[in-house]
């Protein structure tokens, strides 16, 4: 699990509200020192020193800084539907765009709320504590899953391979190869994965043995690779694309060697033996399968491991 946490809160900029989460942003961060609390900013209004077209681009740059790129980067977003502001449902549409963790508060009856929004699950609160309360409640139930270990007693959130998996990519065989024996239907946007594998023939230095996360259907569209090569470079790229996430140099593979991957949101933390990689940028964000693969070398899969820490549904 990552150590820090980022909570959003879509709200409207009247004074009342203001004050109101002024003083549960305090409770909260006091109650969860690891919680980050980010209050969405005011509405974005037009830039008077630009010309017309001009003003237009910067403050459609400025609706991205402000909204797109904080709710990008939160793990849960509140959304408080009280006074059907529009910008909170901007944010809402946002948060909702991007697989986000989300809980609708509202201090007015939930038959009040848009039709739009009306049959989605909200929280009704009376007054500070309440509020406070069902942050907290809500807060705790989604570190709990996120701290979910390796157990066969997670019945449906665990999976393992139930055999050993050889991996042949070394040419004139092919170059690529990839393959799972876990269920097609085992799928997660958030967890963990423990890979036990080992590299047998290499062709180039470059070549690496690797594990897809948030896999969507062949060919793997919008999802993450983790890799190692065979001169011991751990990298992370989106897949299929062309630019790197993040890169550390390691030691030359050798022997069987362990490939633990632990991701959340925009978060990835990679470890092979004393080579450590930690980004904050994954862009796929949608739910996907785990496998493991190879580019020009041959390696079996001993074992490999699985836990999901999804806290949304699919």
């Amino acid at each position: 699990m990552k150590a820090e946490h980022k909570l959003f809160f879509a709200i409207p900029f009247d004074s009342a509200t203001k004050n109101l989460y002024d003083c549960v942003t305090a409770a909260i961060k006091k109650r969860y020192p690891h919680v980050t609390t980010v209050i969405g900013k005011e509405e974005v209004g037009p830039s008077p020193e630009y010309s017309e077209i001009a003003s237009f681009k910067a403050q459609n740059r400025e609706l991205s800084d402000q909204f797109v790129d904080q709710i990008r980067d939160a793990d849960i977003v509140v959304a408080d539907l009280t006074h059907n502001n529009p910008n909170v449902h901007v944010e809402l549409g946002l948060a909702l765009g991007q697989n986000k963790n989300i809980l609708r508060v509202t201090g007015r009856s939930v038959s009040e709320l848009g039709f739009d929004i009306r049959n989605l699950e909200a929280f009704q609160y009376k007054d500070q504590s309440q509020l406070i309360e069902k942050i907290a409640r809500y807060l705790d139930t989604f570190l709990r899953i996120k701290q979910l270990e390796f157990s066969t007693n997670l019945a449906a959130l665990h999976a393992k391979e139930p055999s050993k998996i050889e991996l042949r990519a070394f040419p004139p065989n092919k170059e690529f190869d990839t393959r799972s024996n876990v269920s097609p239907n085992f799928r997660m946007r958030d967890g963990a994965v423990r890979v036990e594998f080992e590299i047998l023939q290499a062709r180039h230095p470059h070549d690496w043995f690797g594990v897809f996360i948030r896999a969507g259907y062949y060919p793997w569209q919008d999802s993450n690779l983790v890799y190692i090569r065979q001169d011991g470079r751990l990298e992370v790229v989106p897949y299929p694309g062309a630019s790197i996430l993040g890169a550390t140099a390691g030691q030359p593979t050798s022997g069987r060697q362990t490939l633990n991957i632990e991701f959340e949101n925009n978060y990835l933390l990679a470890e092979v033996g004393q080579t450590r990689l930690e980004i904050s940028t994954l862009s796929s964000q949608g739910f996907g399968r785990v496998l493991p693969a190879v580019f020009g070398v041959d390696a079996d899969v001993h074992a490999m491991q699985l836990v999901c820490r999804d806290t949304i549904d699919r």
